[in-house]
């Protein structure tokens, strides 16, 4: 593996001057350039259609939603300064003065309302806010909301509501398709599909003297061995890795640091209760499976040490159900395991199981893996299929699987995640999630619970009928490890990150001193 890195090194070196644009971090902090050495293009620009990991990524730099997390999860002010709850369905909203887009246009209610109406007219991700009824200006700097039912925690999930130029929508003469224009702190520059993509600074961004870099570029480079040599060799200055090894392999490297941000995301795996040729409808078989993984050698083998045990509920999130209660999370045990089987009259039982890292679940192919040991030691074999995203996305969409293993990212609230698992909430999981009136009822509840030690008591009856019916396992949290030039930029890094944007703080990103 080493000589195989050198290698990639060395070819990396001797063709430095391919990669497009000048080397990064030159010049004084004013003039600084940075180098993103990036996994792929994103698919779609669209943010009411796009919801992979990829494409939020790149929304951040330009668009901005009406809130942001912080540190501690709790929700503060973005673009939205502050807000209050009029009734038990109604909210009021005051924006921030002075932002404006990067086209120079002063951000307003209007665009509030504007971009709600094209989630809406697009029909994706509008799911994204559930029980959200309309959005109406009250002048230029209010707006209200309504709500079809109560949702207590909607300042959270506007923490991914990207907010679009209304205006321009409305007239046709902005295409989020095509165009890039948001009050964030870049602009969309030259895009090169998947070889670059360069940001120059928005001169109108609101927040004063940011960003501090000039200029963003962007560099597409898919192979993670090829991603760490750039950063190594100074072609970028910091990427994201999915390499278990990546601290030993860059062990003796002062110039590198490695930086492990935990997330809300995690990984699942998915048992089908409801398709007629499914063979894990039985209960028991569903939580024989549970009962047999072994969560730690998923995080010690396949994620390199990094993950942790979580519920269905992300464990960093305020509300957040207790991780033991998933079957097998705090051990495995085989013995109850098998006697589940028996009891279920199942021997010699053999399934799929479909992984679909392209949206972002690399290391799903190892952890499925781990499971697949794990399950031989009930007697129980598990194939592996690995999917592209679409065929993936059809599978699900028609419930025809077995079992699926994959990602979610649980943005800033306890109830999205869990929100999914109620059939009218998503339909891609509909049918595939138990569609027991109890769980489901217990699921809306807890949603719709205000703050407080209700709130959170609620959630956990949710999770405790979730973890005994073993339909949506939740396995571990899905960190997010960054490797960076010391030397070349001082990062700025939120600890935990709830919306897959990794690099939120880009803005402040400076010249290494």
């Amino acid at each position: 593996m080493r000589r195989v890195l050198a290698l990639v090194i060395l070819m990396l070196m001797a063709s430095a001057c391919s990669l497009h644009g000048a080397a990064s971090s030159g010049g004084k902090s004013g003039n600084l350039t940075l180098v993103w050495g990036k996994e792929t293009d994103p698919a779609g620009i669209n943010p009411l259609k796009a919801g992979d990991v990829h494409a939020w990524e790149i929304f951040s730099l330009v668009y901005e939603p009406l809130t942001r997390p912080n540190k501690d999860l709790t929700v503060g002010p973005g673009l939205a300064q502050s807000w209050k709850q009029t009734s038990d369905t109604a909210w009021r909203f005051q924006l921030r003065s002075g932002v404006k887009f990067s086209n120079g246009r002063p951000l307003t209610s209007d665009d509030i309302v504007g971009t709600w109406e094209a989630y809406q007219k697009v029909g994706l991700l509008d799911h994204l806010f559930p029980n959200v009824d309309t959005i109406t200006a009250v002048d230029p700097l209010r707006f209200d909301v309504k709500l079809k039912a109560p949702m207590p925690d909607l300042p959270n999930r506007l923490e991914i509501f990207w907010v679009l130029p209304g205006k321009e929508w409305r007239a046709g003469s902005f295409n989020p398709d095509k165009d890039l224009l948001g009050t964030g702190p870049f602009v969309s520059g030259p895009h090169v599909k998947g070889v670059s993509w360069t940001f120059t600074a928005n001169r109108y961004y609101w927040q004063k003297g940011l960003p501090k870099a000039k200029s963003l570029q962007v560099r597409f480079i898919s192979d993670d061995a090829s991603r760490l040599a750039a950063v190594r060799t100074g072609q970028a200055d910091y990427a994201i890795t999915a390499n278990p090894d990546v601290r030993r392999i860059l062990a003796g490297d002062p110039r590198v640091k490695v930086q492990v941000q935990q997330t809300t995301d995690l990984y699942y795996l998915q048992l089908n209760p409801l398709w007629a040729k499914s063979k894990l409808r039985d209960t028991r078989v569903r939580q024989a499976i549970a009962l047999a993984i072994d969560r730690k050698q998923i995080v010690d083998t396949a994620l390199g040490g990094t993950g942790q045990i979580t519920a269905v509920t992300p464990r960093a999130l305020p509300d957040a159900c207790d991780p033991a209660g998933v079957l097998g999370a705090t051990g495995r045990d085989v013995a109850k395991a098998k006697s589940l089987l028996k009891d279920a009259g199942v021997s010699n039982l053999s399934f799929r199981i479909t992984v679909a890292p392209a949206f972002g679940a690399l290391r799903g192919p190892q952890i499925a893996q781990v499971i697949q040991q794990n399950l031989a030691d009930i007697g129980v074999h598990m194939n592996i299929s690995v999917m592209d995203g679409g065929a993936w996305l059809k599978e699900v969409g028609n419930g025809t699987f077995d079992a699926t293993l994959n990602w979610l990212t649980g943005n800033g609230t306890a109830s999205h995640i869990i929100g999914y698992l109620d059939p009218v909430s998503l339909p891609l999981f509909a049918k595939g999630v138990s569609h027991d009136s109890t769980v489901i009822g217990q699921i809306r509840k807890a949603i719709s619970t205000p703050e407080g030690p209700g709130r959170k008591e609620a959630f956990a009856k949710a999770c405790a009928s979730v973890n005994n019916l073993a339909y949506f396992i939740p396995l571990v949290t899905k960190p997010t490890v960054i490797v960076y030039r010391a030397d070349r930029v001082s990062p700025v890094f939120v600890p935990t990150e709830p919306a897959q944007m990794t690099f939120r703080d880009l803005a402040q990103f400076s010249k290494a001193s």
